[in-house]
């Protein structure tokens, strides 16, 4: 019986949540069309919250609450925000949040090399993953950063940084590349390198 409730319980959480985040969406297409200065029919502002309700589904409440702020704070034009301009703010967000983990991920992998790394010795310290590796290998490498001060190290952490975001990018887009001739050349290539396609 206990199973069964929570089992029921479900489905009601994920439509209140969906409700909520239509609701929050007819608040800010409301919102947006005040400060625009265009007053909205009902038929209007059905296309516009249907629009956006598809166009940020992927998109959890907290998260579109504040892109809808930020957007508010900073839409300059007498329009109401399109769905790319919003999204523009969490795009800008999530950017922040990737270089603050590549940041902590600098600090954390200059920690590791400077207690175990020696150039006599083969490294015995955690495992390091290929985007890592390639990060260091862009820095200047293992011994490099351990010796790195100064001006130095605060430019090898800047190339650290930007090969760990290309890294991501690198894995987001690879799979837009279109089947064909160059997608075959360019995974035999890898394959050929060591990397994978």
């Amino acid at each position: 019986m206990e199973k069964q409730n929570q089992i029921s319980k479900s489905p009601s959480r994920d439509s209140d949540n969906s409700n909520s985040k239509t609701a929050l969406i007819r608040e800010w297409v409301a919102r947006f069309a005040l400060n625009a200065d265009k007053p909205l029919n009902a038929k209007e502002q059905a296309v516009y919250c249907s629009t956006w309700a598809d166009g940020f589904a992927d998109v959890d409440y907290s998260r579109l609450n504040a892109a809808f702020i930020a957007c508010l704070r900073s839409h300059k034009f007498k329009t109401i925000p399109t769905i790319g301009d919003i999204r523009q703010h969490l795009a800008r967000a999530e950017s922040n949040t990737a270089e603050e983990q590549a940041a902590l991920k600098f600090d954390e992998v200059l920690g590791e090399l400077r207690r175990h790394y020696s150039p006599d010795i083969p490294w015995h310290g955690r495992k390091i993953s290929e985007p890592t590796q390639r990060a260091i290998n862009e820095a200047g490498g293992m011994g490099y950063l351990v010796e790195c001060i100064g001006d130095n190290l605060v430019f090898a952490r800047k190339r650290f940084i930007e090969s760990w975001l290309r890294w991501d990018e690198l894995q987001q887009d690879r799979h837009l590349l279109p089947e064909g001739e160059v997608k075959k050349l360019l995974a035999e290539t890898a394959q050929r390198l060591g990397g994978e396609a």
